[in-house]
């Protein structure tokens, strides 16, 4: 069974042998390529809680800065059970 990746790039023709939809360079899919922003944004938000960082980098009410602002509400609801276990367990 082929993946995902390997579909998305394939053409069918009539015949129902695949062909392949550009030269064999350019196979994945253009997020594989170049890397998923948003999923790159929300990290950088997780890593930011960690280290202090209270201001997103990107432009405000962007995607990337709603994505920024959900990675560092996720590490700071994580920290707040964390830390309310500790006090809970002794």
């Amino acid at each position: 069974m082929k993946t995902w990746a390997q579909r998305v790039s394939l053409i069918h023709k009539p015949g129902g042998k695949p062909v392949s939809n550009s030269n064999d360079n350019n196979q994945m899919p253009v997020w594989k390529r170049w890397g998923a922003p948003l999923q790159s944004a929300f990290k950088q938000g997780t890593k930011a809680f960690r280290y202090g960082t209270l201001d997103s980098p990107y432009p405000e009410n962007s995607d990337e800065d709603k994505e920024w602002r959900r990675g560092f509400n996720s590490a700071f609801h994580r920290n707040q059970i964390y830390w309310e276990k500790r006090r809970i367990n002794g």
